[in-house]
């Protein structure tokens, strides 16, 4: 018994290193990766090359960041668990949607925060100081110092001006 514990915990050991270190290797993909960047566990990202992070941004744990269109994010945002930022669609046109895709960019500003699942799609701009709330998809662009919450997300309320 005590053999099985032995391994256990050497096992959980080496695989809290290799999760430490995969994700430190997933920064050295990105377009641009700021300084104090955090990523939680278990997140993706798909086209590393084309999502630039800026400074002091915190990235939870599952997100997925879809970057074949190209993910711009500023400094200071959070993002909480769980959030998906897609750069791709089908087109609807008749066709087959297998290889019929377009992609545009995501761009975010400065000290955005994304709650739990909140989606953001294709071709949004989301605003400065702006708040996501958990469960939102974002289809159309989010203005500065903006709330947005809902399917699909509308403004909720204005973030308050607090002069730091």
């Amino acid at each position: 018994m005590m053999i099985k514990v032995f391994f256990a915990k050497k096992i959980k050991k080496i695989l809290e290193f290799t999760e430490k270190y995969s994700i430190e290797f997933e920064k050295t993909k990105l377009k641009h990766c700021g300084d104090r960047v955090v990523f939680g566990k278990g997140i993706i990202l798909t086209s590393p090359q084309k999502i630039s992070i800026g400074d002091n941004t915190q990235i939870g744990n599952y997100s997925h960041f879809m970057g074949g269109g190209y993910i711009e994010i500023g400094e200071w945002c959070q993002f909480s668990s769980f959030v998906i930022i897609a750069t791709a669609n089908h087109n609807i046109d008749g066709n087959l949607y297998y290889d019929n895709v377009t992609y545009n960019k995501v761009v975010i500003g400065d000290n955005v925060w994304f709650g739990t699942n909140s989606i953001i799609l294709t071709g949004v701009t989301i605003g400065d100081n702006s708040v996501i709330a958990a469960g939102a998809v974002v289809t159309k662009d989010v203005p500065a110092n903006t709330i947005v919450g809902g399917v699909p997300a509308k403004e909720i309320g204005k973030v308050p001006f607090h002069k730091i």
